[in-house]
């Protein structure tokens, strides 16, 4: 007791001198060698177990005074520093170590005593410093070891207890910030380092792989993300502690040092962390690090990481492959080749931007999808980076070769493996960029949508770099097919970047064109973000570059005029005008763009500019000086006897827009009063009637808006009875050729309708039916020009929407025109009117849909896409329904010849029918193999062709197999990932079911070979199998680590999911077992698709290796497949002249041959490594791995329950005990012939 308050009453003093960083004066307190070993023993007895935690504390500290006591006064104490003493002092400190240990890992870690913990702990580092700066450089090595050793277990601890007591940091709140012991222990920590590597006792290798189980933990200890958050500063302290004893090791031993420091660098490589936010800190840690080398060290250690991205493991190659990307993007300009320094490990030729970025492309084909998708992304950010040098790289590879060139030309080189070059130096270690492009194309048929964006995007920035590249492999009809793509994330990144390329290039008009055909079609996309997206692009690019015309306009200031000239010659106003509609209410649209606007009338650009401003003047009200929109309807359009075609329309539509505009009442009479004089007297051309008619309407509205329809009636009436009288005079008559008068007064007759409904006489409308030929007895005359017979037809069908009882009467009639007459403007006409009726009679699209069909594939293409909208239309507004026929007939116009209406029906698919009814597509595929092929007799078969449509529709036979797949493909394409396993179902139990069943739903006729056909070329497309399908099956062996985490993952999973998957096998094997039925049924016909089936089963084989290989073990099928592929091999080696299906099984067969020798390979090894009863031998593998699924799957006691029973094949049970009597018959056998 007195020696315990006699230490407090020390340790008291003690705790202000060592504050005070004042030593010297405890000289006096450690005078006498009594005192030191009176201390030594109460450390001993202070730190038993037994005691409390308060003497553990104050017995560590009172180590830290003798320690001081033997360092200090040593030499006066014992005179001469002799080896016993020194080795009591170890004892000691090695006792004192252990039992800190013990202190910080079983105490009760509160906040109460935290503080006296980290103070005990910066304390022994104090007092270790001292001791080992006071040893004699004469003490043996061993003894320093041990101390050493002793010491990085100690700092090891402090690191521990460091993390362990993190939690404990958020509950404590600090005065100040540099009081935090965690902190304080790895600057101490550092300090202690740099003692180590002074003393020199030892080799510096040595001594540094002992001390880097320290520098790592105590390097993330201060990168948590409680010190990120709250503790910046004291973070740069302690890295800049790291990157100073680094220096100072390089300073001092140079290329000793610089292979440690190598080491170092590798261990933190291999210590690399699954987690992302531990891998960049680490990734970090080597890049501070690296940054401390000079440049030939520098070269050297980027050579190894080039070589680590040819690692077995899929994680060390992905995080090579960020380090050497980081090092690109941070350090290029050190990336340069080393000089030979006469010393073999260092220094390389390799390390520079050229070889790294070829080894990233080489690593492009690499088979673990993570590496392979790291490697994209890298590549994304490379190309848009603004370095020099990486630059250069990339220019080298897609625009120095083809700079004298107008195509693309040259042969494919491929990417060079990074240890072939190390071979051969004179290796070229780029690709070309044919090889680049191809490997695009084939990324872009992966499943992940983070691989086909990624693709997309390094397409686009290749034609950012060179546009040369637009025409080669039609990248520019990827990236306008890929526009209609289902997953929003890509149509937005092509919206960003494909407009990128546009703006790049802005006098290509090849890349504007196809820009068109894929961006803009967006502006009426499903997607609200989208839509905003393209009208935001596009506003930049029309209303940002425009300015006053002058005849030397540059590529980027013609850019808003080309844009507005293909979206006129396209027709494309509905969707410039959505785009001018969100620039009004955003108020984007200004008065000077007008007035910009303005100065190109005239020009070369005059009908761009009025279809252009007719389509703002719809929109918005931002047109208000309408004097120059009058003064060009003046002078050439008034006052012009022949007036242009396109302008004329455009002027009279914008003027009647903007007249409202107008605040003088008397501008506006006389506009009105000018344009009524000409109406009268039939002078306006037929295109400039409608304008001018709703023109003359609003500007009487604008007059008088209480006596509009009297004003209307009075100026209409007498016209409309000038026109009847005409109509009903004999000299009225629709000739082969055109009458312009006779078209304009019909034309008007037509327009004055619309304002005055009530003088519409009977006689009028009868003349016109016999005129027409509307009665069923008399075909309309060929006689007759197209143009007259529209009008007429439209007066008709106006009348039909204004009077009920006169539209019952009419529409049988023309329903029955509709199917004689052959002019596409006639029956363009009836279809118009036909949908103004249908508002008020729905039913009518019933009656009117089988016409509509056989239009969708009329010859003329105005008619097709006008009957193709409509009906989109009608989709959309509920009155059709997407089912049979309509259907079918929509997924043959995806493989149409012209691109315009692929377009279209993609975009509905993806923005409409989708949205509708998600499963729309898996829904009716089954039925559509049925009805392609015209299949009659099952329960699938929905509808059979009539006549007409038979000649327009009929795609089956074999001459047609081609087409079909191709529109399966697409259909593929649509059908999301999670729908495609019950599809593969549905597929093998409709089909391949009911064709091996003994009395078969589906027989093998003409017809039912080709649905056969079909469903086996279906299956054998790698479309139909969903990603988790494809990785799992394709995994590498080595990837030890993610096999690990997935076993983890699958201990976790609840008991639905386990059930769920156990289903999902057996469905599965239940699948493989009716194929290897047909298998039977087709070799016992000899059938010619025994080629296609084949095909089907090496693609099984190559995605579900594991489980299909046991269900044909277990079928005993095995022997035979596997004959029956050596036999096809042989049969094709030997053939020239391939089908198709041939072409595929010789690409696919040596695949699955040398799974099957594999797999029956391991069944051997199994049965001759276990020794087990004859029957269990005989079972074989096969019986083996089974019970191991189940096992697996947890569902062995459910097998029983859960597999549905399978005709034709025996159960794995059945077939050993057949197996064991056929063995059993063979030794009789043997017997007997002996």
């Amino acid at each position: 007791v007195k020696l315990r308050s006699w230490c407090k009453y020390l340790l008291k003093d003690a705790d202000v001198d060592m504050e005070e960083q004042n030593w010297f004066k405890l000289k006096e307190k450690f005078n006498s060698k009594a005192f030191i070993c009176l201390l030594y023993a109460y450390i001993k007895q202070g730190l038993q177990q037994t005691a409390d935690f308060e003497t553990r504390c104050l017995s560590l500290k009172a180590s830290s005074l003798y320690l001081i006591a033997i360092s200090i006064h040593g030499s006066q104490a014992f005179g001469i520093f002799q080896t016993g003493i020194y080795l009591s002092v170890l004892e000691l400190l090695n006792h004192t170590v252990i039992k800190f240990n013990t202190t910080i890992e079983f105490s009760p870690v509160v906040s109460s005593n935290y503080h006296t913990l980290y103070t005990c702990a910066n304390q022994v580092l104090d007092c270790l410093s001292i001791a080992l700066h006071s040893i004699d450089k004469f003490v043996v090595s061993d003894d320093m070891d041990d101390c050493l050793q002793n010491t990085m277990h100690t700092l090891v601890c402090l690191t521990c207890m460091g993390r362990k007591s993190f939690t404990l940091c958020k509950n404590l709140s600090f005065d100040t910030v540099h009081v935090n012991p965690c902190i304080s222990i790895a600057l101490n920590s550092y300090k202690m380092i740099k003692t180590f590597v002074k003393l020199n006792h030892e080799p510096l290798k040595n001594l540094l792989d002992r001390l880097f189980r320290v520098v790592r933990p105590l390097y993330n200890l201060t990168l948590n993300t409680f010190l990120d958050v709250n503790l910046g500063v004291e973070i740069s302290n302690v890295r800049e502690n790291w990157t100073c004893f680094l220096l100072s090791l390089m300073q001092e031993f140079d290329l000793e040092a610089y292979r440690i420091i190598r080491i170092i660098l590798q261990k933190i490589f291999l210590a690399v962390h699954d987690s992302a936010s531990l891998k960049l800190k680490e990734i970090r840690l080597i890049q501070d690090i690296m940054v401390q080398l000079e440049g030939k060290y520098f070269s050297d250690m980027v050579h190894w990481f080039m070589g680590a991205c040819y690692n077995s493991s899929f994680q060390y190659r992905s995080c090579a492959l960020e380090i050497l990307h980081k090092l690109l993007t941070d350090d290029a300009r050190r990336l340069v080749p080393c000089l030979s320094t006469g010393n073999q490990p260092l220094g390389s030729q390799f390390s520079t931007p050229e070889y790294i970025i070829g080894i990233i492309l080489n690593r492009c084909i690499d088979e673990h999808p993570g590496v392979k998708w790291k490697v994209f992304s890298i590549l994304v950010n490379l190309m848009t980076s603004q370095s020099e040098p990486i630059r250069n790289v990339f220019e080298k590879i897609f625009v120095t070769p083809y700079e004298h060139e107008d195509t693309i030309t040259g042969t494919l080189l491929k990417s060079v493996d990074f240890r072939d070059i190390l071979k051969d130096p004179s290796l070229q270690p780029l690709p070309s960029g044919h090889f680049i492009i191809d490997l695009i194309r084939r990324t872009l048929k992966h499943e992940r949508v983070l691989y086909r964006k990624s693709a997309l995007q390094l397409l686009c920035h290749i034609l950012c770099m060179n546009p040369k590249w637009a025409v080669y492999e039609n990248s520019l009809l990827i990236l306008e097919k890929q526009c209609l793509n289902q997953h929003t994330t890509i149509r937005r990144m092509l919206v960003n970047h494909f407009t990128e390329v546009v703006t790049r290039h802005p006098d290509n008009e090849v890349i504007l064109e196809h820009w068109i055909n894929g961006v803009l079609t967006l502006v009426v996309d499903s997607e609200y973000r989208i839509q905003e997206e393209v009208s935001k692009k596009l506003c930049n690019i029309i209303l940002g570059n425009l300015i006053n015309y002058n005849e030397d306009l540059s590529s980027s200031q013609k850019l808003p005029l080309t844009i507005l000239k293909f979206l006129a010659k396209k027709g494309l106003r509905k969707n410039l005008g959505h785009c001018t509609r969100k620039w009004a209410q955003t108020k984007a649209i200004k008065t000077q763009h007008i007035s910009t606007l303005y100065t190109y009338l005239g020009t070369e650009y005059n009908s761009i500019v009025w279809f252009f401003l007719v389509t703002i003047a719809q929109s918005s009200k931002v047109i208000t000086d309408v004097d120059v929109i009058y003064k060009y309807f003046e002078e050439n359009i008034h006052l012009n006897q022949v007036p242009d075609d396109i302008c004329a329309p455009l002027v009279m539509e914008t003027l009647g827009c903007c007249i409202k505009n107008i605040e003088v009442k008397s501008k506006v009479l006389a506009i009105v009063d000018q344009i009524k004089e000409d109406i009268s007297a039939f002078t306006l051309p037929v295109s400039l009637l409608t304008s001018a008619c709703n023109t003359v309407y609003i500007g009487l509205e604008y007059q008088d808006k209480d006596t509009l329809q009297q004003t209307c009636f009075d100026f209409f009436a007498p016209i409309m009875d000038n026109i009847h009288q005409y109509v009903m005079s004999p000299q009225f008559q629709i000739g082969p050729t055109e009458n312009e008068l006779q078209k304009r007064k019909l034309y008007l007759y037509a327009e004055a309708m619309l304002f005055c409904p009530s003088k519409v006489k009977p006689e009028t409308l009868e003349r016109l039916e016999k005129i027409l030929g509307l009665d069923a007895n008399t075909p309309p005359s060929t006689q007759m020009n197209a143009k007259e017979l529209s009008v007429g037809i439209t007066i008709l069908m106006r009348r039909g929407v204004q009077d009920d009882v006169y539209s019952q009467r009419i529409l049988p009639s023309l329903m029955k025109y509709l199917n004689r007459i052959q002019h596409p403007a006639v029956k363009m006409n009836i279809l118009y009117g036909l949908c103004d009726q249908i508002f008020n009679f729905p039913n009518l699209i019933e009656a009117l849909m089988p016409e509509m069909y056989l239009n969708l594939k009329d010859e003329n293409f105005k008619l097709r896409s006008e009957c193709l909208h409509m009906i989109i239309g009608w989709i959309k507004e509920d009155f059709l329904r997407i089912q049979p026929p309509l259907y079918f007939y929509l997924a043959i116009l995806m493989v149409d010849k012209n691109t315009e209406v692929k377009r279209a029906v993609f975009s509905f698919f993806v923005n409409c029918a989708m949205q509708k009814d998600p499963q729309i597509c898996l829904k009716y595929f089954l039925v559509s193999i049925f009805h392609f092929n015209q299949y009659k007799g099952h329960r699938l078969s929905e509808h059979i062709l009539t006549e007409r449509e038979h000649a327009v529709y009929y795609v089956g036979g074999p001459s047609h197999g081609d087409t079909r797949f191709l529109i399966y493909k697409y259909l593929l394409e649509l059908i999301k990932d999670d729908q495609k396993e019950p599809l593969l179902s549905n597929l093998v139990t409709h089909i391949i079911t009911s064709i091996t069943r003994k009395v078969p739903d589906v027989v093998l006729s003409e017809s039912g070979n080709q649905v056969l056909r079909d469903t086996l070329r279906v299956l054998a497309c790698e479309e139909l199998y969903t990603l988790s399908t494809k990785t799992a099956l394709t995994r590498d062996d080595e990837d030890e680590a993610e096999e690990i985490r997935k076993l983890i993952e699958n201990a976790n999973i609840s008991k639905s999911a386990k059930a769920k998957e156990s289903r999902r096998i057996i469905i599965k094997e239940r699948i493989y077992r009716n194929l290897l039925e047909l298998r039977i049924l087709l070799k016992k016909k000899n059938h010619p698709m025994i080629v296609e089936f084949y095909n089907v089963l090496c693609l099984l084989i190559k995605l579900y290796k594991t489980e299909i290989l046991t269900v044909i073990s277990e079928s005993g099928l095995m022997p035979d497949i596997k004959e029956d592929l050596v036999s096809w091999r042989n049969q094709l080696k030997g053939n020239p002249r391939k089908s198709p299906p041939e072409k595929i099984l010789d690409r696919s067969i040596d695949n699955a041959l040398t799974l099957l020798h594999n797999h029956v390979n391991n069944i051997h090894q199994s049965q001759n490594s276990t020794p087990n009863t004859q029957s269990s031998s005989q079972s074989g593998s096969s019986v083996k791995s089974a019970g191991y699924r189940k096992s697996l799957l947890g569902i062995a006691s459910k097998r029983k329950t859960l597999t549905p029973p399978t005709p034709g094949l025996d159960s794995p049970r059945t077939a050993q005990k057949r197996m064991s009597e056929l063995d059993n018959d063979m030794r009789k056998r043997r017997r007997d012939m002996s």
